[in-house]
């Protein structure tokens, strides 16, 4: 999670980037949702080990992009 979290805009710029490539978009977006850490916390633990971003990060605003992306192809 920690390379994830140092590599984002890579993330954003390679991974989102021209919208070609539906497999690396899918493994980006997978990626990226490591971000929130796990689904199951251990009963008791205290670690947290998810981070939390402002709305106003470029991931969101890339997010946006792809899902109002308008194409022909039967994939996206």
């Amino acid at each position: 999670m920690e390379i994830i979290q140092e590599k984002i805009d890579l993330l954003l710029k390679i991974g989102l980037g021209p919208l070609t490539d539906l497999l690396l978009a899918k493994y980006t977006c997978i990626a990226l949702q490591r971000l929130g850490g796990n689904k199951a916390r251990v009963k008791g633990s205290l670690s947290n080990d998810s981070i939390r971003l402002p709305m106003s990060h470029p991931i969101f605003h890339r997010l946006k992009q792809m899902i109002e992306f308008q194409t022909s192809s039967q994939e996206w």
